[in-house]
């Protein structure tokens, strides 16, 4: 395929004899591998030109090709997009995939306003932790400002 990342599929490797590695008997050893895609994601709802001065908006996650035996999941944490900062988990954005092949999933997000604090800069980014280790599928910084700032006077006739 085109994308080598998602290329999928079985590789069998075999040992054989110099002697006649034709014959069945010269077959020493063989064992398959599975060749997995690579996990993708991408998140709707929020770009980093996103300012949220309310309400923050529904999300869509999209995550494609997660690996069997893994746990993913959308994280927030303020300032910029700094791999390995540990941030609070998004309500509702956890998944653990337990089977034998890849699965895709689409997760819609409401009500997450409770992970965002302050105002400032802030990080989302979707995680997924494997037997391979931890990697970050995507991510998106935006900003928060929810302060309301009032101006005026008091004035009296005396």
């Amino acid at each position: 395929g085109g994308d080598r990342s998602k290329v999928s599929g079985e590789e069998r490797f075999s040992v054989f004899s110099l002697a006649d590695y034709q014959s069945p008997e010269s077959q020493l050893d063989s064992s398959f591998i599975q060749i997995w895609p690579v996990a993708s994601s991408s998140i709707g709802g929020i770009d980093s030109s996103t300012l949220i001065k309310s309400q923050a908006p529904d999300l869509t996650l999209n995550l494609e090709d997660l690996y069997p035996d893994s746990y993913t999941y959308a994280q927030v944490y303020q300032g910029p997009q700094v791999l390995g900062t540990e941030g609070e988990m998004v309500p509702g954005s956890a998944l653990l995939v337990d089977g034998a092949i890849p699965r895709d999933e689409i997760l819609d997000i409401e009500e997450w306003d409770d992970v965002i604090k302050e105002d400032g800069e802030w990080t989302l980014e979707i995680l997924t932790v494997t037997p391979f280790g931890v990697d970050r599928l995507e991510h998106v910084t935006f900003d928060v400002e929810r302060t309301i700032r009032v101006n005026g006077a008091i004035t009296s006739v005396e």
